[in-house]
């Protein structure tokens, strides 16, 4: 039952639908907040990216946690690792951010995390939505909560970040940092600044509607743009509320989630920091898996989304994963991926091998892939559909061993996931267009008649 609300990444959807709603939110702050009470428990961080719905909703789930009975410590605009950090630096037993991260100014949503600044299991989860749908009536407890404003977050997050490199001087680099209008727009460019970088700073104006819109880590062209211009050693791209983080080499190509995994890989192999092996997903570039075998780093791949690559990092006690998309987890590091956390282990790297970043993203193949959207209603459904099961059956019989087919529902979207990789563009790319016009009609066909 918690999967028909909370999807790969908490709650999330068009901002006025519910539960996207004050109301909704009210009612999420006051179920966390009963299921913290009856363990306990009763103080809650709270951040929200910079949407313009953000501070209602935000306001109105503070609401929901304090009439349970829970205190609040408001940490206002932060980035969502800065909020997990902080419920250990506060000391408290419950992280919540509002943030909808990639997606446009007009979506908006809602996650959680426990005492440990980790996203929170699905048991837990499957609680909060109990209380969520019961028919009890919201009230106000005899001892409600109260609400302090955190003066001092972003001191503290930056301070961390910077114990976490103690050595890095960035004082020979000039840094392009695209900061999608998001969350971090004031943390990333005064934490380079701080360590002696020169900063071109693009992506740090928000105006509540321009959140990942053009900039960030979706949407790189702009800040490859000012690499090259500005001539740059590298760009930093991070999404709306900045666990992603997608880089930019001196060349201006792009250097994606799966290749700043490898690199950090590599070194960390080298230097006795890599703990086991490497966590991808069942979207990471095969040429990683490829690159990690030859290097006889141990590699597996959990589904999509960073709460299970978490999930498998620690059921095999590794400290390194991350997704194509950019969400990294470095886990001697911080408990959920955390892009300025990835920039900074990327550039410690940089500054230790002393060579470009497109030399050391050259190390690992990258095999040609193609990823298609396509936008409907309850794509699970029509992911389990008898006959897109068995086009998609064909489809990687027709490729056997010289493509890859991933087809699945997005966590985050109402679209299906489209993904065929392989050594060769001109057939995925075939391959691809066959298979997503065999769903799209399958898609329109049934919808018209009813299935």
């Amino acid at each position: 039952m918690a999967s028909a609300l909370f999807g790969t990444d908490g709650v999330r959807g068009k901002v006025g639908v519910d539960p996207i709603t004050p109301e909704g939110f009210l009612r999420l702050g006051w179920s966390l907040g009963q299921v913290l009470i009856k363990q306990n428990q009763a103080s809650v961080v709270i951040g929200r990216d910079t949407r313009l719905s953000g501070s209602p909703l935000s306001l109105a789930c503070i609401s929901g946690l304090l009439s349970a009975g829970c205190n609040v410590m408001d940490a206002g605009v932060m980035p969502t690792p800065g909020v997990a950090h902080l419920v250990n630096a506060y000391q408290a037993c419950a992280g919540v951010v509002i943030s909808a991260s990639h997606n446009p100014y007009f979506d908006n949503g809602i996650k959680f995390f426990n005492a440990q600044g980790q996203k929170l299991p699905e048991s837990l989860e499957q609680q909060i939505v109990q209380q969520f749908i019961s028919e009890t009536p919201l009230d106000v407890v005899n001892q409600c909560g109260q609400m302090n404003i955190a003066q001092d977050a972003i001191d503290k997050y930056l301070s961390f970040l910077k114990t976490q490199v103690p050595n890095l001087n960035l004082s020979k680099m000039k840094l392009a940092i695209d900061a999608a209008n998001g969350a971090c727009f004031q943390v990333a460019p005064r934490l380079f600044e701080e360590l002696g970088a020169q900063v071109v700073s693009i992506g740090s104006q928000p105006d509540g509607m321009n959140i990942n819109d053009g900039c960030g880590a979706t949407d790189v062209e702009r800040l490859r743009r000012s690499v090259l211009e500005n001539r740059c050693d590298a760009g930093i791209a991070l999404d709306g509320d900045g666990d992603r983080i997608i880089m930019i080499d001196h060349q201006g190509n792009i250097i994606d989630g799966d290749q700043v995994v490898f690199i950090l890989a590599k070194a960390w192999q080298a230097s006795g920091q890599l703990s086991g092996g490497v966590v991808g997903t069942l979207m990471s570039n095969l040429g990683q898996e490829q690159a990690l075998t030859d290097l006889k780093v141990p590699y597996a791949r959990s589904k999509v989304g960073d709460v299970h690559v978490l999930q498998l990092l620690l059921e095999k006690q590794w400290n390194l994963g991350g997704e194509s998309s950019g969400h990294i987890i470095c886990l001697d590091h911080a408990t959920t991926g955390d892009g300025l956390m990835t920039a900074l282990m990327m550039l410690q790297v940089l500054s230790a091998s002393h060579k470009p970043l497109s030399e050391l993203a050259q190390e690992m193949p990258k095999y040609p892939s193609v990823l298609v959207n396509i936008r409907c209603q309850n794509p699970q459904q029509w992911i389990n559909h008898s006959e897109i099961t068995q086009v998609v059956e064909d489809t990687k019989e027709s490729l056997q061993s010289n493509g890859r087919v991933l087809v699945r529902a997005s966590g985050t979207e109402p679209v299906i996931r489209v993904m065929i990789e392989g050594k060769d563009r001109q057939t995925i790319e075939r391959a691809t267009e066959a298979l997503v016009a065999k769903i799209e009609s399958v898609v329109q066909q049934s919808a018209c008649h009813g299935a």
